[in-house]
């Protein structure tokens, strides 16, 4: 009965339960034979069932049981989880430097991150083979086909961070760090740094491996009425020995993914959530209160899911802006021109101009210094989106969004037939008022007249079918576009039969009639 239950728990835990119910337990250095220290795990032919040995098996499986599934359903195995990290550096062996400054970066990384980060991290470093090493420093990705082996398998690393080095033709070395998250499949931003003396080489690298590391959180609860969030941040229990370096902190962002699993554990999809955030509010330990920010009503689930897993990994800003690009929704890659772009704080409900989108559909959104942002997307008198967004925390994004330029068109014939429609009722309003005075001054010829003038205006006959012929005419293939079309017209209709009821001039026309 355990076994299957291990299948529910992180893969190293798995892995080192499973080997001491099997007998074997496995340290970092070597592997102990269990059953020297446990007499109950011993005999490999005829097992001993004698009634002691049986109930020492019962107890210990009974206290792994409750210390994994307990009240805190892991989440003190969770805060006490060391990261598995590789650190792999890409050099161009051609270079005459390389050997050199690869010898002292390995030595160097080792002792830092041993010095610095201690026990949250289990590190192993790695060099990226020669023919690899030259596309990456070249800045080209390490794209998923060229990945190791064991990145794919179930027991897979936490973390992979790729580091460049790369010296420029004016002396400087040229470094840059980029975290993949194995659990997600995703790539965090990219660190670059400018080192002028090899003597400071080895400092800045370590500085560069740290600021692209992504601390990840795991969902404990989740109130969807006030998009409240309690997470506990993997490794959050374990002190680091640099002061200065923190895991979690008020103000960290937080992406969002989904994992599904197969009944191995292995990834069958991946989705990254787009404009949804989690914004730390306040830290204790390994628990975090996080603020849920999103364009969507429910991005997240509030319990688990079997195999689905909601995965939570820190973002930063590292690039001075970042690029929106704005494509129709149902045509994906028709860009959408001359949106305008609003950019408001999380915490403010005052807004303030970016621009508007150029032939492409993008625009750039520079990085301010306040993190996440909600940025409000605009085409006329109407918002058509509502997109929180980390500027400068990736190249570039792009938004699906309603191409609603049959609605701009049609807000416009609506607005300037309601001029139309004011421009009627006033003069109606005074042609009216001027035959009564007319009626009751005696005066019936200037009185029919001023009839003439009310029956030459349009009516609302008039109005109706000039309506109708363009409500036929503006059709929109996005299914809430064409929603507030028909919002409009039918409003606009009603407008029209309030103020151009044509009783007040048949009952003027009755008067008009006798002698």
């Amino acid at each position: 009965m355990i076994f299957p239950i291990l299948q529910a728990i992180e893969p190293s835990v798995r892995e080192k339960v499973s080997m001491v119910f099997r007998g074997r337990a496995k340290t970092s250095d070597h592997v102990v034979d269990v059953s020297d220290r446990w007499p109950v795990f011993r005999g490999q032919g005829n097992v001993d069932h004698s009634p002691r040995r049986v109930v020492a098996f019962a107890c210990l499986a009974s206290f792994v049981t409750l210390f994994l599934f307990g009240p805190a359903k892991g989440e003190v195995v969770w805060d006490l989880l060391p990261y598995r990290v590789e650190l792999w550096l890409a050099v161009s062996s051609h270079e005459p430097w390389a050997q050199i400054v690869l010898g002292e970066c390995l030595r160097h990384l080792q002792e830092d991150v041993s010095r610095w980060i201690g026990p949250v991290w289990n590190c192993e470093l790695r060099v990226v083979d020669s023919k690899l090493a030259s596309r990456l420093v070249r800045g080209e990705s390490w794209d998923r086909e060229f990945w190791p082996q064991h990145w794919t398998e179930v027991e897979h690393p936490d973390k992979a961070i790729v580091l460049t080095i790369r010296r420029e033709a004016s002396g400087f070395f040229r470094l840059s760090a980029q975290e993949l998250d194995l659990r997600s499949q995703s790539w965090g931003p990219k660190v670059v740094r400018q080192i002028g003396a090899s003597c400071l080489l080895a400092e800045g690298v370590f500085e560069a491996v740290w600021e692209a590391f992504c601390p990840t959180a795991r969902l404990v609860s989740l109130d969807l009425e006030t998009k409240v969030a309690q997470l506990r941040v993997r490794g959050g229990a374990l002190e680091l020995p640099g002061a200065s370096l923190r895991l979690n902190f008020p103000g960290q962002v937080y992406r969002l993914f989904v994992r599904y699993n197969d009944r191995l554990g292995r990834a069958t999809r991946i989705q990254d959530i787009p404009f949804s955030y989690l914004l730390a509010e306040q830290t204790e330990g390994a628990v975090v209160s996080a603020r849920l920010i999103s364009a969507f009503r429910t991005p997240l689930s509030a319990r688990r899911r079997g195999r689905v897993e909601q995965l939570f990994v820190s973002t930063r800003a590292f690039l001075p802006a970042t690029r929106l690009i704005c494509e129709d929704r149902a045509e994906p890659g028709r860009p959408l021109r001359a949106y305008w772009v609003y950019q408001q704080s999380v915490d403010s409900k005052e807004t303030a101009l970016v621009g508007t989108t150029d032939d492409s559909g993008s625009i750039l959104v520079p990085y301010t210094g306040q993190g996440l942002v909600v940025l409000w997307i605009k085409n006329g008198q109407v918002p058509l989106a509502r997109l929180p967004l980390v500027p400068g925390s990736a190249e570039e994004v792009i938004a699906q969004l309603p191409r609603d330029d049959e609605r701009l068109e049609a807000e416009a014939f609506v607005l300037g037939l309601q001029q139309e429609l004011l421009d009627v009722v006033t003069r109606r309003q005074i042609l009216l008022a001027r035959a009564e005075r007319y009626v009751k001054a005696g005066e019936r010829d200037r009185a029919r007249q001023m009839l003439e003038e009310l029956r030459a205006l349009q009516t609302l006959d008039d109005f109706r079918r000039h309506l109708l012929l363009n409500r036929k005419r503006l059709i929109a293939a996005d299914p809430l576009a064409q929603k507030r079309i028909d919002q409009m017209f039918a409003k606009t209709e009603e407008l029209l039969r309030a103020y151009l009821d044509p009783q007040p001039i048949e009952a003027l026309a009755a008067r008009l009639r006798g002698p």
